[in-house]
């Protein structure tokens, strides 16, 4: 590797002219000895031992401690030891530090930094759990950084997937883990909750046509069920928002008659009140117009064991498992869910 000498800067020069006037001096110094003319001498040994330290100290290498002391230490130097301190000085220090050497650049391939994707963190986030259980990382794991991964990567998740794993989140020790998951459910109950209202406002205008008034009904239903459904809302909360929700249809299916989806979803909110009778007549008229079994089955099964017709729960069962290939109980919760 090769060496290149540093380029002195202006500060330097000046420092390298002073240090040769002061050698100068010290060199009259010599023949004013030799002519015996000793008050000469000591006048230019003094003045030369004053201008050696500074350009001394300008010229220290960067690695050493520049303090004032080593001015000091430069003068009596000078003064004990005339000529020879001077130029052992100049010889070790200056030239010392002038010509410092530094690394050459190599000629290094240059390599194009690669192009980083929008939103990595949150792809790496989410990756980490792909395929994992995260629900057992709010569970079991000690790292609380992993627990507020854990959190943010249920963005990634549908609202029914992701509620049940945040209200886990909502009895985490940790202050950030409870307070992210909350902030998270509280969104997404807002945003259901400013639909509601946006349609219940809209409700008041009188120009509205019968459809359009009924459709609003079915779509207010809908977003109340949402709420229950994905257990945004508990408790007496849970039981008023069913109740809305279970007014507006009724409201809706006044101009859809026909509408089996709006029965389907009476259903099972009737279902989820408890009102076993009303959800047997929905479902029913459902039939009636056209709904398949096969959408109905685990619905009706779930309706006769709260009946505790257990002959008919096994019959909806069998039924369940001749539309598809998959095991009954699994297609049985994966339709209750």
């Amino acid at each position: 590797m090769s060496s290149i000498e540093s380029k002195p800067s202006p500060q330097q020069l000046i420092a390298l002219m002073m240090l040769l006037i002061a050698f100068c001096l010290q060199g009259y110094m010599v023949v004013f000895i030799v002519k015996s003319a000793w008050f000469e001498a000591f006048l230019l040994h003094i003045l030369s031992s004053l201008l050696f330290p500074w350009p001394q100290w300008v010229l220290l290498t960067p690695k050493l401690e520049k303090t004032p002391l080593i001015l000091i230490l430069f003068f009596i130097l000078c003064f004990s030891i005339p000529f020879i301190a001077g130029l052992a000085i100049l010889i070790t220090v200056t030239l010392g530090s002038y010509y410092t050497k530094r690394p050459t650049i190599n000629n290094f391939n240059i390599i194009e930094p690669p192009v980083i994707p929008e939103n990595i963190v949150e792809n790496i986030a989410y990756t980490q759990f792909i395929g994992g259980n995260i629900r057992a990382i709010l569970e079991s794991s000690t790292e609380e950084h992993e627990r507020i991964r854990a959190v943010l990567a249920t963005r990634k998740m549908s609202d029914q997937e992701a509620i049940p794993i945040l209200q886990i989140a909502l009895l985490d020790p940790i202050d950030e883990v409870r307070l992210l998951a909350y902030s998270m459910l509280n969104t997404k109950e807002k945003k259901i909750s400013n639909l509601i209202q946006k349609n219940l406002n809209l409700l008041k205008d009188s120009n509205l046509t019968k459809i359009e008034r009924a459709s609003k009904h079915h779509y207010i239903a809908e977003s109340y069920w949402e709420l229950a459904y994905l257990g945004l809302e508990q408790g007496q909360a849970k039981i008023h928002v069913l109740e809305a929700a279970n007014e507006h249809a009724i409201s809706a299916s006044e101009f859809f008659i026909t509408d089996i989806e709006l029965y389907f979803l009476r259903g099972r909110i009737t279902l989820e009140l408890g009102l076993y009778e009303q959800t047997a007549e929905n479902f029913r008229l459902a039939q009636r117009y056209g709904m398949a079994e096969e959408k109905l089955a685990p619905y009706q099964a779930e309706l006769a064991f709260a009946q505790r017709r257990f002959d008919d729960v096994a019959y909806f069962i069998k039924r369940v498992n001749q539309f598809s290939e998959k095991n009954t109980l699994t297609n049985m919760v994966n339709q209750w869910l």
